[in-house]
């Protein structure tokens, strides 16, 4: 028989691996107030772990991580975990909270239904996260990969080769011809400078295909960007190619990360590089009114 228990950060440290990675740092704070976290255990073995944050001035609540251990799904743990979260953030908070997870695409349906059993609202994907397989046998199978290159007037740099003068332009370009989000220099001591890409047209940077290195073998494909002129021509697209192209033989898997609003870049993972797709996740999110 399990039982729940509130975690403290010294009784935590066997639930780190049931959470993301960027949430580690959760159970070395955790104060029953404000950050705060509950595991599922038997025999002394943990098996579940519900988490998150506590707003009392916003009246919100947030959780980040719901996990139920693999043999001990569908016997009411995590239904129990989220029930037990909902308790804490009412007394803390009172009023909202809201609930994040990275979930496999295929789960989607099921913890749909879940969430709407207990009077939350239906899930949203805000992005979706791909595990690529780009090995030399499996993208000879890509015949557009080859053939996709950029007509006259364009070039491709190593990012490593940006000037002085062109980092400035590109830096005054950040909130009108692109998105800050969309910028090269977000985590800049990160970036690979061999393998990222910058496009020039006509000696100006109009785009950038910036990645980082995960691991010995994979790439993080992070930031795409090509000025609007030139989006429907492919460029973007023939960018990418390129970075590929340089990188599979010492990088066979990438990962990348699409929010659901970009159709497009969707529409190509899907449709162009469904056969790379190794694993395919699903950032969602979901919220719910709570009763005093």
């Amino acid at each position: 028989m399990y039982h729940l228990i509130e975690l403290a950060s010294a009784t935590a440290h066997p639930y780190q691996s049931m959470l993301h990675p960027k949430h580690h740092d959760l159970l070395r704070t955790l104060n029953g107030r404000s950050v705060w976290a509950f595991g599922a255990v038997c025999d002394s073995q943990p098996f579940g772990l519900v988490a998150g944050y506590c707003d009392p001035e916003r009246q919100r609540g947030e959780i980040v991580s719901l996990v139920v251990a693999d043999g001990y799904q569908k016997q009411g743990i995590g239904r129990a975990l989220l029930r037990q979260a909902e308790e804490k953030i009412r007394e803390q908070t009172g009023l909202y909270t809201d609930c994040f997870s990275i979930i496999k695409a295929d789960d989607f349906d099921w913890l749909d239904r879940f969430f709407r059993e207990e009077q939350w609202e239906p899930l949203r994907t805000n992005i979706q996260l791909y595990t690529l397989g780009l090995r030399e046998g499996e993208l000879s199978e890509l015949s557009w990969l080859e053939k996709l290159s950029l007509p006259a007037g364009f070039s491709t740099f190593s990012w490593g080769e940006l000037t002085a003068q062109e980092r400035q332009q590109v830096e005054q370009g950040s909130g009108r011809r692109y998105q800050p989000i969309l910028s090269p220099f977000i985590d800049e001591h990160k970036i690979d400078l061999h393998y990222s890409l910058g496009l020039r047209y006509e000696d100006q940077v109009v785009g950038w295909m910036i990645v980082q290195q995960l691991a010995s073998n994979m790439l993080l494909y992070k930031t795409l960007f090509v000025q609007k002129r030139f989006r429907q021509k492919a460029r973007g697209i023939a960018l990418l190619a390129e970075v590929i192209r340089r990188a599979h033989k010492t990088f066979p898997f990438g990962m990348c990360f699409v929010e659901q609003r970009n159709e497009s870049m969707l529409r190509f993972l899907n449709r162009r590089l469904e056969p790379q797709i190794l694993y395919r996740k699903l950032s969602v999110s979901t919220s719910k009114r709570l009763d005093r």
